[in-house]
């Protein structure tokens, strides 16, 4: 609940960047259905820093992926390298 909560307040006001945490994830198929349409329209005149582990958001929302494994951070222009990267 406090997820939803939080994202729900965070979309009330507009940002240049939005940092997003796995909030996607939460809530029933209403509450997904409405956050992503709010979220997509937010989307339109900003940007997001999504940590993630669902690949399908990733794909979905991201422009290039920022790998981190013990200590190290390696970016990817390519998204499907990122995930590639990651899963291997």
């Amino acid at each position: 609940m406090r997820s939803r909560l939080a994202f729900g307040l965070s979309m009330a006001f507009d940002f240049d960047y939005y940092l997003i945490d796995e909030v996607m994830s939460v809530g029933d198929s209403h509450f997904k259905k409405k956050s992503n349409q709010v979220f997509a329209k937010k989307m339109k005149t900003s940007n997001i820093i999504l940590v993630s582990h669902s690949m399908e958001d990733i794909r979905r929302l991201c422009n290039l992926v920022l790998f981190v494994e013990n200590g190290a951070i390696q970016m990817f222009d390519d998204v499907e390298a990122g995930i590639a990267a990651y899963q291997a």
